[in-house]
């Protein structure tokens, strides 16, 4: 799987237009051996004051997944607090690029 990046000059762009959300990447994890299908839209823009459990409903709702179906977040393989908000999460772990990339699964596959 290709590595999304951003060209040169849109953190900025970004950071102006849209001030008080951050660069979200998403993928399923490399480990997962589950049935998830893969997320069609990848990259997203968040606003800072959204908690991890209202972004993964966001998430379910892209994936299309029923009540039953388990999802876990990861962020560099550790699974982020709902109850934080996306602007906690970003500042703790956004890459050199500025971006948050995170990860999901159907089960926990670091525990």
């Amino acid at each position: 799987m290709s590595e999304l990046q951003l060209r040169e000059g849109e953190l900025e762009r970004i950071q102006l237009k849209h001030p008080g959300k951050v660069p979200i990447f998403i993928s399923k994890s490399d480990f997962s051996k589950d049935s998830l299908p893969q997320i069609q839209r990848r990259k997203f823009l968040v606003a800072t004051q959204y908690t991890m459990g209202e972004f993964v409903l966001s998430i379910r709702k892209w994936l299309l997944l029923t009540p039953e179906q388990a999802i876990f977040i990861f962020i560099e393989n550790v699974l982020p607090p709902t109850n934080a908000s996306i602007g906690e999460m970003y500042e703790k772990y956004k890459g050199k690029d500025g971006v948050l990339r995170i990860t999901y699964a159907s089960e926990n596959t670091f525990g």
